[in-house]
């Protein structure tokens, strides 16, 4: 089954719901035996994850949500090349785009890579062993209002204002926003830089029991994408690797001078007492894709070895509008 009828098919089982979905153009599909093949353009690799070009975690839930054949899904993609000049940005990039390969593989038996990459892969894994996080260095600034005409990004930061402050009025947990997840090699300084850092944040985050820490991925409705999906997915499993399995950490001289913005200072507190991980999606709309299959979807992804439990509230519920 080619692209064409992939797309077909979906539609199919979308039975009317939206006709404007399309799959993106530089990423091949293709389905042989069983199997979702997908690769992606080395573009797409650098891509900020979240684009349609280079969220291969979206793409392949949502089709294996509307596909019951699929039995697995292999992923393919062009290695990038960069020259010295590019290099500083783009070997971040592809550095993360790596761990989120890595990641799938070891959260879900249906998913692999490609043969030819497995060298590589191998490679990647064995030689980063000592990760560690950055953390956040001033005070956010809440934001309350904002002008008619202002980006999606603007908007979406009132709503997290909004919705961390009223999760804390809740009484459920202790609840932040804008927390660096940006990963550095043993050490946190711009030339040990391992994953892009300086706008790679959680939108909101909450402490529940001092025992499950749970990442919200927010989206206003005109910023529905698939992409969600991925983005939800790198977060939850850094953090999965820093409370659960330690694979991250912070350096040790924060532990010992512990700065005390956006509620950090909670986090080292729970540190070594966090036992599960919940990852949200935190939006009123999302993608068609998704919403119109969403228990499917959620499924799909609370099948994961690590047990990252999966979940999705509407921002108009939080604050009860």
């Amino acid at each position: 089954m080619g692209k064409s009828d992939i797309l077909a098919t979906i539609k199919r089982e979308l039975n009317g719901v939206s006709s404007n979905v399309k799959l993106p153009k530089s990423v091949s599909f293709k389905i042989n035996n069983d199997v979702l093949y997908i690769k992606l353009k080395s573009e797409g690799v650098l891509d900020n994850m979240q684009s349609n070009s280079s969220a291969f975690e979206g793409w392949a839930i949502c089709i294996m949500s509307y596909i019951d054949c699929i039995k697995s899904v292999v992923l393919d993609w062009e290695s990038p090349i960069y020259n010295e000049k590019d290099k500083n940005i783009k070997e971040k990039h592809y550095n993360r785009f790596l761990l989120r390969v890595l990641w799938c593989i070891e959260n879900y038996k249906w998913f692999s890579a490609d043969k030819s990459k497995e060298n590589e892969l191998n490679n990647f894994k064995n030689g980063h062993k000592s990760l560690v996080m950055n953390y956040p260095k001033s005070k956010s600034k809440d934001k309350d209002h904002c002008d008619e005409g202002d980006k999606i990004r603007k908007r979406e930061a009132v709503l997290e204002t909004k919705v961390y402050k009223r999760l804390n009025e809740s009484g459920d947990g202790y609840a932040n926003h804008q927390l660096p997840v940006g990963l550095f090699d043993s050490i946190v300084q711009d030339v040990s830089a391992f994953t892009p850092s300086k706008a790679s944040q959680i939108d909101i985050w909450q402490i529940c029991d001092n025992n499950t820490f749970r990442v919200f991925e927010l989206k206003i409705p005109e910023n529905s994408t698939v992409g969600i999906i991925s983005e939800l997915m790198f977060y939850a499993n850094v953090m999965h690797g820093l409370f659960i399995n330690h694979e991250i950490d912070y350096p040790d001289d924060i532990k010992e001078n512990c700065p005390k913005f956006r509620g950090f200072t909670k986090i080292l507190d729970v540190k070594d007492k966090i036992g599960k991980i919940e990852a949200i999606f935190l939006s009123d709309k999302l993608h068609v894709l998704i919403e119109s299959n969403l228990d499917k979807i959620l499924n799909i992804l609370n099948c994961n070895t690590n047990n990252i439990i999966y979940g999705s509230m509407k921002v108009s519920e939080i604050l009860g509008e």
